[in-house]
């Protein structure tokens, strides 16, 4: 078994990189970032990432909250690939999970991600969690930095199991894994 300074350490990284998740497209949507470089290697390196700081979340952001409401969010197919079927004027692609939660949920996701983090926290610091499968959950935070992760089947899928498995009631069940 890990330690608990071990595991507390796995939760830190884990909150950083989602609070980088959340902080980087509000930050862009306020134009307080960019990644604008003289260099010409780090532009190459660089350029679709900043073009999503500098142009993708932020107009991802504004059309959830010109068509859409903090709140609640435009709804499920608001933002993202289904808006090329259906809204193919708006389409904005998000292309962040945070975006896309803001996008399909408005702050009530928000407030159900942080549940979901607070039940994994409890799990991983009582030792009642696979250590693989948290490292998945952090995979799956960090591939969500630049694309939607509910957009891609497989990850989706792997999302939708760990959300279950965090929200098993008997936790004792993972001694055997």
């Amino acid at each position: 078994p890990r330690s608990l300074r071990g595991r507390a350490f796995s939760l830190l990284v884990m909150y950083g990189i989602l609070i980088i998740s959340i902080l980087l497209p509000i930050l862009s949507y306020f134009k307080l970032i960019s990644l604008d470089s003289k260099n010409i290697i780090a532009r190459q390196i660089l350029r679709s990432f900043n073009i999503r700081i500098t142009r993708n979340w932020p107009d991802a952001l504004e059309l959830v909250f010109e068509e859409g409401t903090f709140i609640t969010g435009r709804g499920i197919g608001g933002i993202g690939s289904p808006q090329k079927i259906f809204e193919n004027s708006l389409y904005q692609p998000g292309d962040n999970f945070v975006v896309h939660l803001l996008g399909y949920f408005g702050v009530v996701s928000l407030i159900s991600l942080a549940y979901f983090l607070i039940k994994l926290s409890d799990l991983q610091l009582k030792n009642s969690f696979p250590y693989q499968i948290f490292l998945t959950v952090v995979f799956c935070f960090v591939y969500g930095l630049t694309t939607s992760v509910f957009e891609a089947p497989i990850i989706a899928f792997i999302i939708g199991g760990i959300t279950q498995i965090v929200f098993k009631k008997n936790s004792q069940q993972f001694d055997s894994v």
